[in-house]
């Protein structure tokens, strides 16, 4: 049994000095500089208070029960929606102890195990969300206040209900492992509410919507080998798992659950995925003029089944909102202008089919051997990196990836590069599905090799208890769908010039004991 308090404070102090026509160009000193900038300084808070106990129990090491309780407190909230209770209850039972189980040679052991809790989040709030806030400025050198921007007093915790069961085994001497399935539903989801811009501001956070995320973790490990002086041990662990938004926030201008809320490059909707694409398609390049075309769905007002500008739909998803008759109705063309272009569902998401790590480990005498390689196999990503290198700037303004090669050049001409015109065509590495991209990857995530030196050899040196020469390295291989792209790096898979990936590292060295 534990009882305990905790109580944290976090500060962060910022301070700003600047200066600019500098007499000494290498000196960063303030004093080196002839003009000053205005100087600033805050800071930020957050206090977070917390009881908690937990309670374990097991009888005759056969049944197991554990407990948690816990109540929290941060200071991102108004008094009447600062403190939260949250807990969890678990279970287990070691089936292999009970009597009908000993003539089961095959299953070593057995456990089987639940449990229940409900978690609170206040991430993604920044420090101070419940309270309005003045901006203050200089005025003739008087203080001038800015416009309140409210804040939202009614915010509080965002609370998810887990429900887990699995399995853990063994059977025989050749396989070890567990499984377990999971259910967390999310409401009084952290959400920012657009609301009407003649209020003086935009957007207010809010507590609202539902999520569901359901999935099912396993790991397997196969002894191949064990002997004396060698063993071999090959190992699978990962994941499948699915996302969904069950209930969407209140849009105040109707009092209905909002259609959709574009979270670019992603629309989120009831019955989609928070990572489910929503963005323009792009629909290749035109092989007479070398310009980009992208998707449009179109009211055909004429009746002559070609897209004329002034029929198009650019969000689908709240124009059937709107217009539910029409659904089905519309017919889809291509246009050379971006904006026109619509904003729908492309049917890819970010989430992949499965992830996880495979693990070898092995050893012969005092040699041991260990490899580790991550994957995951299905799901998108939006390669931001590349998009920013198939730019169509000035020339010369800019790096660009060797595919530029495969640029439009003349009439005729099929690809999916369109033409260099040298910042002439607007939007060319505009945001669409043309940088969607496979996100499957496989990654030589680490290899060790080891040698302890034999016990009888430390003996007689009488100097050290025991040694190990090893050499390791990090990161040493990647292959995915493109040269340079990595999307382990990032949980929706994505990439940006300014995200650098993990540093391949070789490593030697010597473990002794004295």
């Amino acid at each position: 049994m534990l009882a305990a308090h905790e109580a944290t404070k976090f500060t962060q102090s910022i301070e700003n000095a600047s200066g600019y026509n500098l007499v000494e160009n290498t000196s960063l000193e303030l004093n080196n500089a002839i003009i000053f900038n205005p100087s600033s300084s805050y800071a930020l808070t957050n206090r977070i208070e917390s009881y908690f106990g937990q309670l374990n129990y097991d009888y005759n090491a056969t049944y197991y029960l554990s407990g948690t309780v816990r109540r929290d407190g941060s200071s991102r909230f108004i008094k009447g929606n600062t403190w939260g209770t949250f807990g969890s209850v678990g279970l287990g039972w070691e089936v292999t102890k009970m009597n009908f189980m000993r003539n089961l040679k095959v299953i070593n052991y057995l456990k089987l195990k639940a449990s229940y809790g409900i978690l609170g989040d206040q991430e993604g709030l920044g420090y101070y969300p419940g309270y309005a806030e003045i901006d203050i400025n200089n005025l003739n050198n008087n203080p001038s206040f800015s416009p309140p921007i409210p804040g939202n007093p009614d915010l509080t915790w965002e609370k998810s209900k887990m429900f887990q069961t699995g399995a853990e085994f063994r059977l025989g001497s050749f396989l070890t492992g567990s499984v377990d399935y999971y259910v967390k539903n999310t409401d009084n989801l952290i959400f920012q509410r657009r609301v009407g811009p003649s209020n003086g501001y935009a957007l207010i956070t809010v507590n609202d919507g539902q999520l569901r995320n359901q999935g099912i973790e396993f790991d397997l490990t196969a002894h191949l080998l064990k002997k004396k002086d060698y063993f071999l041990d090959l190992g699978v662990n990962g994941e499948h798992f699915t996302n969904k938004i069950t209930v969407m926030p209140i849009d105040p201008s109707t009092g209905k659950q909002k259609a959709i809320d574009v979270q670019s490059p992603y629309g989120w909707a009831v019955g989609h995925s928070i990572y489910d694409f929503y963005i323009r398609n792009f629909a290749g390049v035109d092989p007479k003029d070398g310009t980009s075309t992208w998707t449009v769905y179109y009211n055909d007002v004429n009746g002559d089944k070609i897209y004329n500008a002034g029929e198009e739909v650019l969000d689908l998803e709240n124009y059937y909102s709107l217009n539910p008759t029409k659904v089905g109705t519309l017919l889809t063309g291509v246009t050379k202008n971006y904006a026109a272009a619509t904003l729908y569902y492309i049917g890819k998401s970010a989430i992949p089919k499965v992830r996880g790590a495979f693990n070898l480990n092995g050893g012969f005498k005092g040699f041991e051997l260990d490899v580790q390689l991550l994957y995951s196999f299905g799901g998108y990503a939006y390669d931001g990196a590349y998009a920013g290198l198939m730019n169509n700037g000035l020339i010369g303004g800019n790096n660009w990836s060797t595919d530029i090669r495969n640029s439009w050049q003349k009439p005729g001409d099929i690809t999916n590069v369109p033409r260099l015109s040298n910042n002439y065509d607007a939007n060319v590495n505009a945001l669409s599905s043309r940088f969607i991209t496979e996100a499957n990857y496989l990654v030589l995530n680490n290899v060790r090799v080891a040698y302890t030196l034999p016990t009888e050899a430390m003996h007689r040196m009488g100097v050290l208890e025991s040694a190990t020469f090893f050499v390791s390295g990090d990161n040493l291989w990647l292959h995915s769908a493109r040269n340079g792209f990595n999307p382990s790096t990032a949980e929706n898979g994505s990439s940006d010039m300014y995200r650098y990936s993990p540093l391949s590292t070789i490593t030697v060295g010597l473990k002794a004991k004295f």
